[in-house]
């Protein structure tokens, strides 16, 4: 029994040593992949070629998002992480605003301030990313509790 206490504890361990891996590399996708808007929208791009130099899984590179709402003056997040087959899972965040309405536009929906959306190429990508910065702005300039 007690050699397989050792190696339950051993699984743990390594589980619990890739997880913090995995959140470092992640962590340091985002500081390479960050891209902050003056409007206050923070977002990433994880093509496949990213997930392969940082050694992520799409659903690792979809938990960047979640780094996104600590940095200094940004109020909209977005994650854009490449499937397989070309197309954009995208991950929209918000600190005050309502984003499942931008969400549907894009083939997904959520909550209001955390929410899903699926892009088919990069021309989506930065239409979407141009909605939400015209969002934000419009946001700013009728809000001031966001500050």
């Amino acid at each position: 029994q007690g050699n397989a206490n050792n190696q339950d504890n051993a699984n743990t361990n390594n589980t619990t040593n890739a997880n913090a891996l995995t959140s470092r590399t992640t962590k340091a996708a985002v500081c390479v992949l960050l891209i902050l808007l003056s409007t206050g929208v923070a977002y990433i791009i994880a093509d496949k070629e990213m997930q392969d130099k940082f050694n992520l899984t799409p659903d690792n590179a979809g938990l960047c998002v979640s780094f996104l709402d600590g940095i200094k003056g940004s109020i909209f997040w977005l994650a854009f992480i490449e499937d397989r087959d070309g197309t954009f899972r995208v991950r929209l965040r918000t600190r005050f605003m309502t984003c499942n309405k931008l969400a549907e536009k894009y083939r997904g929906g959520g909550h209001a301030q955390a929410s899903g959306g699926h892009c088919m190429d990069l021309d989506e990508v930065k239409a979407l990313i141009a909605d939400a910065d015209a969002m934000t702005k419009e946001y700013k300039a009728t809000h001031t509790h966001w500050m």
